[in-house]
């Protein structure tokens, strides 16, 4: 089996491209989405995806931010999977299907990447981290 691992570190890259650059890694690596941060002008994260045939798991540590991923997103390109998240630290709240899901350390959430998928309001203050 081959193995295909996927890095980026926005530390690494000027300032003014930090925000966008990881728009495009999750976009690429994970499923296309709209992002928002109150931290887009000095945006510091870091992914780490690997494939590993039909699975794919993901470390990817940022600051807070909110993500979205409409109608328009999921026709243009919609891989028919699941995403299973455990937080590390901080929180994750989502709203997809009329409901709402808020996790927090030690916690997971399981979301479907084929139905529309909101943020769910969450303090902007609070850091975190989750794997994918």
């Amino acid at each position: 089996m081959q193995v295909l691992v996927t890095e980026c570190r926005t530390e690494d890259l000027p300032v003014a491209e930090r925000f966008g650059s990881w728009h495009d890694v999750m976009a690429d690596a994970l499923t296309p989405s709209v992002f928002r941060s109150d931290h887009e002008s000095d945006f510091r994260a870091s992914a780490r995806v690997l494939e590993l045939g039909g699975v794919q798991v993901s470390a990817l540590a940022y600051p807070s931010l909110e993500n979205g991923r409409p109608a328009k997103l999921i026709r243009r390109s919609d891989p028919e999977s699941y995403q299973l998240m455990l937080n590390v630290r901080g929180g994750h709240g989502i709203r997809q299907g009329g409901r709402d899901a808020i996790s927090g350390p030690g916690e997971v959430t399981l979301y479907g990447t084929a139905r529309q998928l909101w943020p769910t309001p969450w303090p902007s203050s609070v850091p975190w981290r989750l794997l994918l």
